[in-house]
């Protein structure tokens, strides 16, 4: 029908992963004083392997915000996926040293959902400073106190002020007899996770305020859901299931998709070889193979339970024209 042999999937998802391990470098080294980093884990399923599944380590790394419009966007957002069995900070470290001029000076800001392997950034670098996403506090929270109004007002205002004292007051109100009965030990444990990172819930603009740092046109931190939803959506919509090699090349292409413009791929320099020079009106014109009329295959409705229910009758009815 088009005239040519169209890609198959195999061939399409070959491209993808060739194209998505390629690398890149940075075509210029940035000045930073202040880096902002949401870190979280994107969980995929796995195809074919002994695990159901396996965790995608992932920061997301900008300058601050800008404002577009109505809309305020992260400015120079790079995404690093953590590969291999190395430490996730230490390849964090070896990706933006590549990327920008990193100092004794320069500031980390780390956003996560309180994870271990999140929380360790604070020993890796110099000037960082750890907070909790308020989306994953204000969603635990609600889980277990979403019954007592007055107790998750106080605790949403809390939150939403950066005030760990009023929050852990909040909390620490709560008798635990308020608590559903199942979820008294969960409730328990979440009480002294909030108190070991009590100080992670302060407004990291007052620490680079009392070291010199302007923080006008700084936000919270708390970005991270929204970056994972971007890639969830493409990876477990669905139910979708996948290779190692494939998820991981399917997000570096979403990844990259968004890169701003100050990245190039590493071009491997081989023997030079002549290129085919293809006209695409002459491909257009010239047809390679006479056309039927119609693409070859068959309708997987009609070899299926389905083709005895009303859709599959009504395509056999046009049978003939």
């Amino acid at each position: 029908m088009l005239g040519y042999a169209v890609l198959s999937h195999e061939a399409i998802r070959t491209k993808l992963i060739e194209q998505a391990e390629k690398p890149v470098k940075a075509t210029e080294k940035r000045p930073a004083r202040v880096l902002f980093v949401e870190a979280d884990g994107l969980y995929t399923k796995l195809q074919r392997r002994k695990r159901q599944g396996m965790e995608h380590a992932i920061a997301v790394v900008h300058e601050g915000w800008e404002q577009v419009g109505q809309r305020v966007r992260l400015r120079n957002k790079q995404h690093y996926l953590h590969r291999g069995e190395g430490d996730f900070w230490e390849g964090f470290g070896d990706f933006l040293t590549e990327r920008y001029e990193i100092d004794e000076d320069t500031w980390l800001v780390v956003g996560g959902d309180g994870a271990v392997w999140i929380g360790e950034c604070e020993s890796y670098f110099h000037r960082c400073i750890y907070t909790l996403d308020r989306f994953h506090v204000a969603r635990d929270l609600k889980r277990y106190v979403g019954h007592l109004p007055k107790i998750w007002k106080d605790a949403r205002q809390a939150l939403a002020r950066q005030e760990p004292a009023a929050l852990m007051a909040a909390v620490e109100s709560v008798a635990i007899e308020e608590i559903a009965s199942d979820k008294r030990d969960e409730w328990t444990a979440y009480k002294s996770f909030l108190r070991r990172h009590r100080k992670h819930l302060e407004d990291y603009r007052k620490t680079l305020e009392a070291n010199g740092i302007d923080t006008t046109g700084m936000r919270p931190m708390g970005s991270a859901e929204a970056q994972m939803r971007v890639l969830a959506k493409r990876t477990k919509r669905g139910g979708y299931s996948w290779s190692e090699r494939g998820s991981r090349a399917m997000l570096e292409a979403v990844m990259r998709r968004g890169q701003t413009g100050w990245l190039e791929e590493v071009e491997e320099h081989v023997g030079e070889s002549p290129q085919r020079v293809v006209s695409v009106r002459r491909l257009l014109h010239d047809a390679i193979r006479p056309a039927k009329g119609c693409v070859e295959g068959m309708i997987r409705l009609l070899r299926s339970q389905w083709q005895s229910r009303p859709t599959g009758m009504a395509l056999k009815g046009l049978r003939g024209y």
